[in-house]
């Protein structure tokens, strides 16, 4: 069959229910560009083996053979979904889920575990970890698929909330765990102490936050949908429509207030962002008392 491959998994010693008798064909190098990142961590070669063909043809899958290398794994690639196994060596898969949801790096990231103990006490003890779902071993690849995708989609969706709060002059909620809504808040905070400052750029946020390039890049990405430069900018222009809601200044002087040298420039990414002008928001967000 061309541009297939045929995958035979061993299934002797696997907590897998085959889906269907026929042989199974993984489609080969048709993902998008953008497809997600997946990592899957597994300690039984057979299943990790099968599992990453199944799920190679729509995402980019990378593997970790045990909870140690998969923790490694996953600071180093910071994948938008985790797959891994309770009962590993080194770091089950529990502790794991603890570890990344504590880190800021790996917070955000959706964990789903695979476990044989599928009773309510361990389902529990998985989901106070920090894990996002919870499937039991033996499991069909068509469940594991359709809870992957709706992982995918439900990050998508928050990203989506969280972006279109940041880009109105909404009150922020952002993320409901704790340590990305700390994450983001502070880089706020950074931003609005030098705000005025047009040269403040990712270099100086990387200096304040205490990350690397990529790091800081791929979290906020993750987070907002946003670029480090961008979500600068949309801070920035957050700043300046409550300024003109709140001060009785020059557009020319909250322009400049808010780190931009160029008015034309302000006025673009303003208009971008609230769908009018800097002169016509404050025309309409006037307080009445004041007209």
């Amino acid at each position: 069959i061309s541009g297939l491959r045929k995958v035979v998994p061993d299934f002797s010693k696997s907590m897998v229910i085959s889906d269907a008798s026929e042989d199974i064909y993984v489609e080969e190098a048709v993902r998008p560009k953008d497809a997600p990142i997946l990592l899957i961590i597994e300690d039984n070669k057979s299943i990790r083996n099968f599992i990453k063909a199944e799920l190679s043809s729509k995402y980019y899958v990378f593997e970790a053979a045990d909870g140690l290398e998969g923790y490694v794994k996953a600071k180093e690639q910071l994948p938008d979904l985790i797959i891994s196994d309770v009962m590993m060596p080194k770091i089950d898969g529990v502790e794991l889920c603890r570890k990344l949801k504590a880190d800021i790096l790996t917070s955000h990231i959706p964990i789903l575990l695979l476990t044989a103990k599928a009773d309510d006490a361990n389902a529990i003890i998985g989901y106070e970890s920090g894990a996002d779902d919870y499937v039991a071993k033996p499991f069909s690849i068509k469940v594991l698929k359709a809870r992957v995708e709706n992982l995918i989609k439900s990050r998508a969706q928050l990203k989506s909330r969280y972006i279109k709060e940041i880009e109105t002059t909404q009150e922020e909620t952002y993320p409901e765990n704790s340590i990305d809504r700390k994450f983001l808040d502070r880089i706020v905070a950074i931003v609005d102490k030098d705000i005025s400052n047009p040269e403040f750029d990712n270099k100086l946020l990387m200096q304040e936050i205490g990350l690397g390039k990529s790091q800081l890049y791929a979290k906020i990405k993750a987070l907002t949908g946003q670029s480090v430069h961008e979500f600068i900018r949309t801070i920035r222009l957050k700043k300046a429509a409550n300024l003109l809601k709140d001060k009785p200044a020059s557009i020319s002087e909250i322009a400049y207030a808010t780190g931009f040298n160029s008015l034309i420039y302000f006025s673009r990414c303003f208009k971008k962002q609230f769908g009018v002008t800097p002169t016509d928001f404050a025309q309409q967000t006037t307080p009445q008392g004041d007209e």
